[in-house]
């Protein structure tokens, strides 16, 4: 009964992922018709605009690629069959992705300059850190853990295999 309780639970998951992964395509599809017409329009006289159009397009392409890396991912759990050398490479490159997000928020927050608006955790004369910033940062953190273990795992996983 917990078993197929817990397989239910995973199901869900990889459902809602699949659902993520629609309104990603969805607004990726909306996002890059909305910035070409932005960088044609007012390149010149709207850099706040452009800067932020582009910044949303990329950060929902990083989310993108790490909704699918997690549905893989939760393909593989459905399958019995986690531990393996493709879900550590998976958890890498999600790193890799949420790495280059929150440098992308930085620098997107630089190139706009300070505002008055919106929360700040660090903030220095022209130089702030946003909470997206350090959120990004952190998970690129988690995943780079989740990978060590999971490549653990498939040490002790085939070490096991050899044994028996």
């Amino acid at each position: 009964m917990q078993d197929k309780r817990k397989n239910s639970s995973i199901t869900l998951l990889w459902q809602i992922f699949s659902v993520l992964a629609a309104i990603c395509g969805m607004l990726l599809i909306m996002l890059s018709f909305t910035l070409l017409s932005v960088v044609a329009t007012s390149l010149r006289s709207n850099y706040d605009l452009v800067v932020t159009v582009f910044q949303s397009f990329a950060q929902i392409v990083v989310f993108t690629l790490c909704i699918f890396n997690l549905r893989s991912i939760i393909d593989t759990i459905m399958n019995k069959d986690p531990f393996t050398n493709e879900n550590v490479k998976r958890f890498k490159m999600m790193t890799i992705y949420l790495f280059i997000s929150g440098i992308m928020d930085f620098a997107a927050n630089l190139l706009k300059g300070p505002s008055d608006h919106g929360l700040k955790l660090l903030k220095f004369n022209n130089f702030f850190v946003s909470p997206t910033t350090v959120v990004l940062i952190v998970a690129a953190c988690f995943t780079v853990v989740m990978a060590e273990i999971f490549r653990m795992a498939v040490n002790i996983k085939n070490e096991n295999d050899l044994t028996i």
